[in-house]
């Protein structure tokens, strides 16, 4: 421990910092560009956004220093949970735009790609050390073994859930179970879902360095256990506080974290929470101008206490008084005759509200901002795009796309495949013989591609990255969620057919299937039309 430095010590192992002498004489004091003495120097340095004045003091009012814990505590994190549930259960923007974010990161779920060694060494206990040859097709029966299992449990399904439930209540936790419900003749390892409610630690001790809400860690930060109640808080049978301590090797906590140190998620959809409620406030009072302009066709007044005018008065000298909302018939061809000293102006309702649409697509892109997602998928309209604008905006959503899979492969799907290894080689005849540890298994996943917008731009691009060595072949088949080994296979069997078959029914080589790839002039791609440009105004 001594070895180590000062800084990667335990708090309790380090030696007290030496103070730092006085010095001698005190500095001078620090002068201005104007020759004044005294003057601090930390004035000099002046930021517009640190200074607090009457304007800004009540929009700076909630700033705060809390570490990220302390800020996201359970009263908050329940807060923005509750209240991101209720925006994406009653409004349809929030909803899809979810929704559209989990089928863009998931879709039809991960496929394994594995590679094995061609030998391994391993040891025994009986022989010592011995060397092993890899069966031909073991990573393919493994892989089928593992679509398998992935169909009886769900799992691209319970992925689906996992994304959205991230976004929306900030975490999500996933825990490895054994499940006697599925087949006997393959794992019964299954993955159970639980909501960010159920992990809580009722007992938690408030000054306890090692725990936050729901969580153990050890001396270095890493998780040991969480905490699980065996009821949901919200459920309505009796809420019993009792909770089980699971090990954090069978557990995935899902969240996103974006300030260090920070042990549980807020909902991704929190800044955009107050965005949808403008939204909803101004839709209903644009609707109910509407519907007080359809209602009412218009207004009655009287012509005021003008000199001409003197109105009638009863035998006690009081004007009559007539109800606030009387109804005037009105019959088809008819002249309309009001009660003296009255006269009749239509209602106008101002409707439509000018500017309602573009007031709504603005808040609605700045709340799908919140999670990274272009215009279009946050408006759900794409009216107002080409393909160039449309392929420009969602270069950074597809890298968030991308980071995200990137995550989930990490975090659960390597070490998901390497419990359910872990299992499927003690179950005998189940895998092939002499499989290697799963430590020496290259894995990859693959996921669905993504839908062309212009295919023959993207052919024509793989085409000339293919042909200059820029792109390999399982480059471009990874863009379209293919894998290429599968790729060359299909095209082998449908090679072998199709020769077959025109041999034996007398028909030219290269009939039904082309002999060789064509050498033609590649496509040339179709020209957008130019974007309009602004017309001055007359």
């Amino acid at each position: 421990m001594a070895s180590l430095p000062r800084y990667m010590r335990p708090l309790a192992d380090r030696e007290p910092a030496r103070a730092t002498p006085a010095p001698s004489a005190p500095p001078p004091a620090p002068s201005d560009e104007r020759g004044k003495v005294g003057k601090p120097a930390h004035v000099r340095a002046r930021y517009d956004a640190a200074g607090t004045s009457d304007e800004n003091r009540n929009h700076w009012a909630n700033a705060d220093g809390m570490s990220p814990n302390a800020a996201n505590s359970p009263a908050v994190r329940q807060i923005l949970r509750n209240r991101s549930r209720y925006e994406s259960q009653n409004n349809g923007y929030c909803k899809g735009l979810l929704r559209t974010r989990r089928n863009d990161v998931i879709g039809t779920g991960p496929r394994l790609q594995a590679a094995l060694p061609d030998s391994f060494t391993y040891y025994d206990i009986d022989f010592g050390t011995l060397t092993a040859d890899v069966p031909a097709g073991a990573a393919s029966a493994v892989e089928r073994k593992w679509v398998e299992w992935c169909d009886r449990i769900g799992l691209a399904d319970k992925l689906r859930v996992l994304v959205e439930t991230g976004d929306r209540d900030g975490e999500t936790f996933a825990v490895m179970v054994n499940n006697p419900g599925l087949p006997a003749d393959g794992p019964q390892l299954d993955v159970r879902l639980y909501e960010a409610d159920q992990v809580t630690t009722p007992d938690l001790w408030w000054n306890d360095p090692l725990a936050v809400d729901g969580i153990r860690f050890d001396a270095h930060g890493n998780p040991v256990e969480y905490h699980f109640l065996r009821a949901h808080p919200g459920d309505l049978i009796g809420k019993a506080l009792t909770y089980d301590r699971v090990p954090a090797s069978a557990v995935f906590h899902w969240y996103d974290p974006d300030r260090p140190n920070q042990a549980r998620g807020i909902p991704a959809t929190t800044p955009a929470l107050p965005l949808y409620a403008q939204i909803r406030r101004y839709t209903l009072a644009a609707l109910t101008s509407a519907e007080v302009g359809a209602t009412i066709s218009g207004v009655m007044k009287t012509r005021g206490m003008s000199p001409e005018y003197q109105p009638a008065t009863d035998a006690n000298g009081a004007a009559p008084t007539r109800p606030r909302f009387d109804r005037v018939e009105l019959e088809r061809g008819a002249l309309l005759t009001l009660p003296e000293g009255w006269e009749a102006d239509a209602f106008d309702p101002k409707q439509p509200v000018a500017g309602y649409g573009e007031f709504k697509r603005e808040i609605l892109t700045e709340s799908g901002a919140a999670l990274n997602a272009p215009r279009n998928i946050s408006t759900k309209s794409s009216s107002e795009y080409n393909y160039s604008s449309a392929r420009l905006d969602h270069i950074p959503y597809r890298a968030e796309v991308a980071i995200i899979r990137d995550r989930l492969r990490r975090h659960i799907l390597d070490r998901l495949f390497r419990a359910w290894l872990k299992e499927a080689v003690l179950i005998p005849g189940y895998l092939p013989a002499k499989v290697p540890p799963a430590a020496l298994w290259s894995l990859s996943w693959q996921w669905d591609g993504v839908p062309s917008i212009d295919p023959v731009k993207d052919a024509t691009a793989d085409d000339i990255g293919l042909k200059n060595g820029t792109k390999t072949l399982s480059d471009v088949l990874a863009d379209r969620g293919k894998s290429w080994e599968e790729h060359l296979r299909q095209k082998a069997r449908e090679i072998t057919l199709a020769r077959k078959l025109e041999k034996e029914n007398g028909l030219a080589p290269g009939t039904l299937y082309p002999l060789t790839p064509s050498t033609g002039t590649a496509p040339q791609p179709v020209e957008e039309p130019a974007d309009a440009e602004p017309t001055a105004a007359a």
